[in-house]
């Protein structure tokens, strides 16, 4: 058996991990230590109050969609393109998942 290769994250992704880690620590283990001025403060300290709540109210919307629809791999990557790509978000509408 192959031994597993382990890939380190791009830098970029590690402060969106972090921040989907404490969405997911506050909102469904109950964790009350974690709040929204703790995540900013140690995850996203330069961007401004406002801006970090519009990323947190849409990571809180696309976590709690996963969450609900059991998706796959294949499915949450479409979902995640059709969210991020202004162009494409008229498809997620008329996807089920």
């Amino acid at each position: 058996m192959a031994a597993s290769v382990e890939h380190p994250l791009p830098e970029p992704a590690k402060p969106l991990l972090g921040l989907l880690n404490g969405i997911a620590q506050a909102t469904f283990y109950g964790n009350t230590e974690i709040t929204e001025e703790l995540l900013r403060e140690q995850i996203y300290p330069e961007t401004a109050s406002q801006e970090f709540g519009v990323l947190l109210t849409k990571m809180k919307g696309i976590f709690k969609s996963i969450a609900s629809a059991y998706m796959d791999s294949n499915q949450l990557e479409i979902f995640h393109f059709c969210s991020t790509k202004p162009s494409y978000r008229h498809y997620n509408k008329r996807w089920s998942f």
